[in-house]
C-alpha cells in the first residue's frame, strides 16, 4: 500500500493546483461580459446557419482506429517492462491480445476504413468540396 502513496499525493497535488487556478481566475479575473464576448465563436466566422453538406464518416473511423491502437500501446508498454517476470504465459496472453487487435485492423482494412488514413488528400476534397473551398488550404496544395 505504501507504493501508492506517491501516486495519491501527486493526484491530490494536481487537483489542488487546478482547483486553485480555477478559483483564483474566477474571483480575481475581470468580468465585463458583452454580447460579443458571449456569442459563440467558430473558426473566425460568424455562425449564421448550419454547415452545408455532411461530414464524412471517415473522420470518425480514423479517430476510432487511433483509439484502438492507442489502447494497444497503453497495454503493450507495461507488459514490455515486466516481460521476463511473466514468462511464456505472459507472452501467450500478449500474442492473443495482439491477435485480436490485428483481426480488428484487418477487418477495418478490408472494409476500406483504414485506407482513408493513408489517402488524406482525396478525403479533404470530398469533405470540403475541393481544396480551394477549405479554409487553411491554399491552391499550392491542389493537384
Amino acid at each position: 500500500m505504501n507504493e501508492y502513496i506517491g501516486i495519491a499525493v501527486s493526484f491530490v497535488l494536481a487537483a489542488g493546483i487546478a482547483g486553485a487556478m480555477v478559483a483564483l481566475g474566477s474571483t480575481l479575473g475581470k468580468k465585463h461580459p458583452t454580447s460579443a464576448k458571449l456569442a459563440p465563436f467558430e473558426c473566425g466566422k460568424d455562425p449564421i446557419s448550419l454547415p452545408m453538406g455532411k461530414l464524412a464518416i471517415k473522420f470518425y473511423l480514423t479517430a476510432i482506429l487511433f483509439i484502438l491502437f492507442d489502447v494497444e500501446l497503453v497495454f503493450l508498454y507495461p507488459w514490455a517492462v515486466v516481460y521476463r517476470a511473466l514468462g511464456p504465459a505472459g507472452l501467450a496472453e500478449m500474442l492473443v491480445f495482439l491477435g485480436v487487435l490485428m483481426v480488428g485492423f484487418v477487418y477495418a482494412w478490408d472494409n476500406g476504413d483504414a485506407r482513408a488514413i493513408y489517402r488524406p488528400h482525396q478525403e479533404r476534397e470530398v469533405a470540403c468540396g475541393g481544396l480551394n473551398q477549405c479554409s487553411g488550404f491554399s491552391t499550392q496544395y491542389s493537384r
